[in-house]
């Protein structure tokens, strides 16, 4: 590839995926902190603001690769790793994130979807069993930062993930819960600074 077309790349690609990113990010921190309530984003969002924060770093060695004549191992290996690790999360990714959430909140909507949906279910630790359907949901949460994920575990979760994530979601919006606005602050700071380098290139 001429230097040219690393130009293009550099300069105007990056720029507009890390853009994308910031302002995905900013939206994500300003609607938490205007809102001040926990809310429910599917995975498929977060996966992609994961393949653009690592499209740089997978991006660029492979246009260099395209130039190099002989490249060394380690070239060619930081794109298999940088592949391999997006390869992982988007396994891991599934169901739902939670933004903004306490143990306490989340569990008050646990509670209150499950009784809306009419399922009885048995809580364990990080999973959610609903036996009637034979439905395991699994369930983390990071309680400092106040973010939640909700993902099925079998197959015949997937459709009460959905319904279970949709009932939460309304408890969310219509009662007064106490969110963690932690992750607010942090998407913002991220994407501030995200910005401030997609600045930098544009104007290198």
């Amino acid at each position: 590839m001429n230097d040219f077309m690393f130009d293009i790349v550099v300069e105007a690609i990056f720029p507009l995926l890390l853009g994308i990113l910031s302002t995905f990010l900013v939206f994500l921190g300003g609607k938490l902190l205007v809102t001040k309530r926990p809310f429910l984003i599917s995975c498929g969002w977060m996966r992609g603001m994961v393949t653009l924060a690592f499209a740089p770093a997978l991006v660029l060695p492979v246009v260099t690769l395209l130039d190099a004549p002989d490249p060394p191992l380690f070239m060619l290996l930081q794109p298999a790793m940088i592949l391999t690790l997006l390869v992982f999360v988007w396994i891991q990714m599934r169901g739902y994130v939670v933004l903004g959430t306490t143990e306490e909140t989340l569990q008050s909507a646990l509670d209150h979807a499950m009784g809306q949906l009419g399922h009885e279910y048995e809580q364990k630790l990080s999973s959610v069993h609903v036996p009637a359907l034979d439905a395991k949901i699994q369930m983390s949460i990071q309680s400092w930062i106040g973010v939640a994920q909700i993902k099925p575990a079998n197959a015949r979760a997937k459709q009460i993930t959905e319904g279970l994530s949709s009932a939460m979601g309304s408890y969310f919006a219509k009662h007064e819960v106490a969110p963690q606005m932690t992750t607010g602050v942090f998407y913002i700071l991220i994407g501030v600074l995200t910005a401030a380098v997609t600045l930098g290139i544009a104007m290198a």
